[in-house]
């Protein structure tokens, strides 16, 4: 992985679309802490909300017009690279962005969903989509991955665990470098069509690959000789 990609995200890059989409010029945003959001949190404590409470909390409450609090910040996900994102990179991290306007290639409607991020590449809708039904709101769940530059899309075989940021799922082996996986959690209305500039929550992280299978280190003899000699000395 590049050092570009290692490092926790530009510090200027919150998204002010909505100043923007009304004429008010943007102004330059706070700085974000590279540490984001881990600083914000004691020590083994992490936001990790589920589906349910992510929509029904906290979309609802941004789409009735409240204001965000500090651990999902108002950040335009289509703007750059994911690795370029506000934060820490090594974190699972929240935003909310107004929606993007929806490509599809190959010229005919059964072609791949992307959305665009300037030349630098684009997010892929991967997978099915799902409902996500709340007391307050409805919102569909659309998982995406991030692929570098213009030509042949990246192949994933899905997995059922892409909920868990950086967690497990089939890669290939020729896929050294982590993959990025985005949710995307935008509210449903009749038709299920798709508003843009409506908020949505996004979920943004890191998918590690695996290592070969069927190497698996086994420490029991070597630990049981460590606690053989320490008994020995007693």
């Amino acid at each position: 992985m590049s050092a570009a990609r290692q490092g926790g995200g530009s510090q200027n890059d919150l998204d002010h679309s909505a100043n923007s989409s009304a004429g008010i010029p943007a102004r330059n945003p706070p700085p974000v802490d590279p540490t984001w959001p881990r600083s914000l949190f004691p020590t083994g404590h992490r936001f990790k909300p589920s589906d349910e409470v992510l929509v029904g909390d906290y979309l609802s409450s941004k789409i009735d017009g409240h204001q965000p609090p500090p651990f999902i910040l108002e950040f335009d996900v289509f703007r750059t690279e994911p690795w370029n994102f506000p934060g820490d990179a090594e974190e699972e991290r929240y935003f909310f962005c107004r929606i993007k306007k929806e490509v599809k290639s190959g010229g005919s409607s059964a072609g791949v969903r992307k959305r665009v991020v300037g030349a630098s590449g684009y997010w892929k809708l991967t997978g099915t989509e799902k409902q996500i039904i709340t007391l307050p709101l409805k919102a569909i769940k659309s998982r995406f991955l991030f692929c570098d530059g213009g030509g042949e899309d990246q192949e994933e075989e899905e997995d059922d665990d892409d909920d868990e940021g950086g967690g497990g799922g089939s890669t290939h082996v020729a896929q050294a470098e982590p993959k990025w996986i985005m949710h995307e959690f935008r509210p449903q209305y009749q038709g299920n069509q798709i508003e843009r500039d409506q908020w949505a929550a996004y979920r943004v992280f890191q998918k590690k690959p695996k290592g070969p299978k069927g190497k698996v280190i086994c420490l029991r003899s070597s630990s049981q000789r460590l606690l053989n000699r320490l008994y020995d000395r007693a």
